[in-house]
């Protein structure tokens, strides 16, 4: 895919995204050697399956006795699960309009961090004025899972963690939550892609892993 000034935007040259991924997978290896090795073992199929053997069977009771604190009263996890194994993706878990206003309720009093730079923190009301001499693609927030109570409550869901549980057949690990803006662009001036999160990419944060999206 190219733009106006025929600059490639998802790809820009073997040796190019060669040494950029081999810097960054550089400083990983150095400050976390256990994950640079399961980054490069859990691409790996037969890797995985025996990851997983290898892990604790979770008990799903635990979960299920908590279900009046859920926020997703019409969700089924089993039948959340069955369609994941199937599918790959399940579309029907939305938040409650209530969650949604809180969050918005933090967004909006809350710092965010523009294409992903921590020195460039803003207020959403002051986008405008940073746009001015920044071009912004997206602003995401650090430590949400901390200092939203929303989320944090998100990531305790009971419905929410059966679902991991029984799709990655253990006791799931919660790693962290992210919250970004993704903002609109003038399509006549060059677009880096690799600053937002729209080009395709493939992400291993262990031998197994599930994510929920809501947008």
């Amino acid at each position: 895919m190219f733009n106006g000034t025929k600059n490639i935007l998802f790809f820009r040259g073997f040796y190019v995204e060669f040494f950029m991924r081999l810097s960054k997978y550089s400083s990983k290896m150095l400050k976390n050697p256990k994950w640079f090795l399961m980054s490069i073992a859990g691409r790996f199929n037969l890797i995985r399956s025996l990851a997983k053997r290898s892990t604790k069977q979770p008990y799903m009771q635990e979960y299920r006795s908590r279900y009046n604190s859920s926020n997703f009263k019409n969700i089924n996890p089993v039948d959340v699960v069955n369609i994941l194994n199937k599918d790959g993706f399940y579309s029907g878990i939305n938040l409650p309009n209530c969650l949604v206003q809180e969050i918005l309720e933090f967004a909006y009093s809350n710092p965010c961090y523009g294409n992903l730079d921590p020195s460039l923190g803003f207020l959403y009301s002051e986008k405008e004025k940073i746009s001015k001499h920044t071009r912004l693609f997206t602003a995401q927030y650090f430590n949400t899972s901390w200092l939203c109570p929303t989320i944090k409550t998100l990531a305790r869901d009971p419905k929410i963690i059966e679902i991991a549980s029984m799709y990655l057949e253990a006791d799931p690990v919660f790693t962290g939550s992210r919250l970004w803006w993704n903002f609109t662009i003038d399509d006549e001036k060059p677009y880096n892609s690799n600053k937002t999160i729209t080009f395709f990419h493939y992400d291993l944060d262990d031998y197994a892993c599930c994510r929920f999206f809501f947008i």
